[in-house]
């Protein structure tokens, strides 16, 4: 396989040979070409893992994707999230998964479509289509593996206090603001029947263009709150106000509009204070990876994405 290989891979932080990408291609087998050379190329939109594009006969046809992040400290199942991207391709909801090996590593179906910016402004017949292809999700078959957002800060936050180094005075500092933010989050019990979610629906994770709305990145998809999967969307996506309401009521959820606004306002919360901690969580796994820290800084100066001040503002209301 190394000598039909040309590759155009851009490192940077993350440190992985040609070698060790060809040991998963020779084990492919009949979805790449055996004759034909392969053009490598990293895909940078993500950096939770290593992604690369490969392409043959001028035409980009697969992604590879190989796991960066320890499984016990980010609460990962590879086996669940294969199922569930299985699922997901059969409904044309995902690309669809072509190769797959117990390690995580996985080989999907190239699609042309781009990812959404974290600017993201969308019109109105697109908060639509998001919201169908969600409550499409939101019937699948249930799995075994549960996802409550509070549970998941939690551990993380742990994690984040396991993996910190005692002499670094500003990450300590980070820590607390974390913690304290944790201790005045707003909770809220699960009053309604747990779907199948997908659990982190942010731009990125979002593959469209005019014909159709892909979802792609499974990792954390578990039985949880459909009103979350709801929070991250609206959250991440930028939506107005009204676009919330509109999001609600074409995912289906017409009738006591006002519950279910205020429910995804909390969870909204939750969202943000997850991201931040998994964002200093990453960093403090990879140390080398310094863009998961500046993303954290980037996160908490953003007034629309750190929920601090939302916390703030609900406590004294």
């Amino acid at each position: 396989m190394q000598d039909i290989l040309t590759a155009a891979i851009k490192s940077g932080n993350k440190c992985f040979t040609m070698n060790s990408l060809s040991h998963y291609l020779s084990e492919m087998g009949d979805i790449l070409p055996h004759l034909q050379k392969i053009k490598v190329d990293t895909i940078e939109d993500g950096f939770s893992n290593q992604v690369y594009k490969l392409s043959w006969f001028n035409a980009p046809r697969v992604v590879v994707r190989v796991p960066a992040l320890p499984e016990d400290a980010f609460l990962l199942n590879r086996q669940v999230e294969q199922k569930v991207w299985r699922y997901a391709a059969e409904q044309m909801l995902t690309p669809a998964l072509l190769w797959a090996n117990d390690e995580g590593v996985v080989a999907s179906e190239y699609i042309a479509a781009p990812s959404l910016s974290w600017q993201v402004q969308h019109p109105d017949e697109d908060v639509i289509r998001l919201a169908q292809q969600l409550a499409r999700l939101h019937r699948a078959p249930l799995v075994n593996k549960d996802y409550e957002v509070y549970g998941v800060i939690r551990h993380y936050l742990q994690q984040i206090r396991h993996h910190l180094p005692s002499h670094s005075h500003e990450l300590n500092r980070e820590v607390d603001y974390l913690q304290q933010a944790f201790s005045q989050l707003p909770m809220m019990q699960i009053e309604r029947n747990k779907v199948l979610c997908h659990n982190d629906l942010n731009p990125k994770n979002i593959l469209m263009d005019a014909r159709h709305c892909w979802l792609i990145d499974w990792e954390v998809a578990a039985v949880g709150d459909p009103a979350f999967d709801l929070a991250v969307l609206a959250r991440s996506h930028n939506l107005t106000s009204v676009q919330i309401d509109l999001l609600l009521q074409s995912y289906g959820l017409d009738h006591d509009i006002v519950a279910h606004r205020r429910d995804v306002n909390v969870l909204m919360l939750a969202y943000g204070l997850r991201e931040m901690a998994w964002l200093l969580l990453k960093h403090l796994v990879t140390p080398k990876d310094l863009e998961a820290l500046e993303c954290y800084y980037a996160f908490k100066s953003d007034p629309s994405l750190n929920p601090v001040v939302d916390i703030e503002r609900q406590r004294w209301h």
